[in-house]
Formats: C-alpha cells, sequence, structure tokens
C-alpha cells in the first residue's frame, strides 16, 4: 500500500509528541529519498494503482507530500530500481503509460542449464549431481511444454532437490513425487488443456528420467 511505501505515523508517539518527525515512521521510499539512496521494489506491476501514483510523483518531480509534514524532497543519488512479472502472470496490474515512461527497461532472460545447476545446488545444499541435473531439467522443460501456459522458475528445481534428497531416490515413485510437490505450485495449465497438473508433470519427469536412463 502507499502508508507502507511512504512510512505512517506511530499512534502512542503522536499522542506524546503530536504529528511530527519524532512521530513518523518513514517508509522505503522516504528513507530512500531523504539519504539520497537507492530504493529497490520488486514485482511492480503487483502494486496497487494507488501505490504506483506516489512513485511517479517520487520519480517525475523528485519530491512528495506527506500529510502534516508536508514536502520531501529527494537528495542527490535517489533512484528506484525495480522488477516486474511479465505481464501474462496473473494477479499484475498494467503499469501506466506515465510510470512506464519514467523507467528503462531491461529484459532478463533465465540463467544457463549450468548456471540453474550451480545456483540448485547453493540453495537446495545438495551435491549430488544426478538429483540437481533431474531437478534442473525437468524445471527447464515446463517452460517450453505445450500443455503449460507457464513454466516454473528455478524455485522448482531448488524445491525439487530439497525434497527428493529425504525421499528414496531408487524408486521412480520418489522422483515423482517430489517433482508433483514441488512444481505443482509454479506451473499453470495452458487454456483449453483437460489435464490435471499431475499428469503434465509425471509426463515431463518421465520424459528426463528416460532419456538420463534412470530406471
Amino acid at each position: 500500500s502507499a502508508s507502507r511505501l511512504v512510512g505512517h505515523f506511530d499512534p502512542p508517539m503522536v499522542v506524546e509528541k503530536g504529528y511530527n518527525w519524532e512521530s513518523f515512521v518513514s517508509g522505503p521510499l522516504v528513507s530512500a529519498m531523504i539519504s539520497g539512496s537507492i530504493l529497490f521494489l520488486n514485482e511492480l506491476n503487483r502494486m496497487p494503482e494507488g501505490t504506483q501514483n506516489v512513485l511517479l510523483v517520487a520519480m517525475d518531480e523528485g519530491m512528495i507530500m506527506v500529510p502534516k509534514l508536508g514536502r520531501i524532497d529527494a537528495k542527490e543519488g535517489f533512484l528506484i530500481i525495480s522488477a516486474m512479472n511479465p505481464q501474462e502472470f496473473v494477479a499484475t496490474t498494467p503499469l501506466s503509460e506515465a510510470l512506464k515512461d519514467r523507467f528503462a527497461w531491461i529484459r532478463l532472460e533465465y540463467q544457463t542449464e549450468e548456471e540453474e545447476r550451480a545456483i540448485v545446488k547453493i540453495r537446495s545444499d545438495v551435491q549430488d549431481d544426478q538429483v540437481v541435473n533431474v531437478a534442473v531439467a525437468v524445471t527447464r522443460r515446463t517452460r517450453d511444454w505445450n500443455d503449460l501456459r507457464r513454466g516454473s522458475s528455478i524455485r522448482g528445481a531448488i524445491d525439487f532437490a530439497s525434497i527428493l534428497q529425504y525421499l528414496d531416490k531408487t524408486v521412480p515413485e520418489s522422483w515423482m513425487e517430489a517433482g508433483i510437490m514441488a512444481l505443482a505450485t509454479k506451473v499453470e495449465i495452458e487454456d483449453g488443456v483437460d489435464r490435471r497438473v499431475e499428469e503434465v508433470l509425471q509426463e515431463i519427469i518421465n520424459q528426463v528420467l528416460s532419456e538420463q536412463d534412470f530406471f
């Protein structure tokens, strides 16, 4: 919300001190403006429109107005960097043309397969190459699978490897169980596909396991 971004007054302090800087708890936007630092915002296009408008004023005019406090000017060095999900993701809010005009846009692609394997080893603390390789291969396969509208990020591979280390890796059922648990909430079935997500994931996992001659 806009209040979380800008800040709020602490009620007990307001009673004691009144509406002033002593009773105001600065939010990340105000803190960054006052200190002339960088504010990083994740998932910008999940923010409500009202919150986006607060950013627009800060970026366009280098200032904001806080009720009962007045004008806050950004010091030199103030900068906003943000990340956003592709627009086809659920629950995204289109950015206004005015706000988009204030940003320079850089598209970030997925890491290479080798880089994803290294990340999974670090984040999951699983060093078994067989487990890591399959977890990454399956997760990457979800990204261009015909029956899936949206594939999984590397979080799916991290969870896949993390779960599998507690199961019996000598039976294919364990790989299925770990894969479905890790990925079912991270992928989305394509419109018009009359299949359950578990069936699609089983198909992908089976394909990867057969290619690598595991069972």
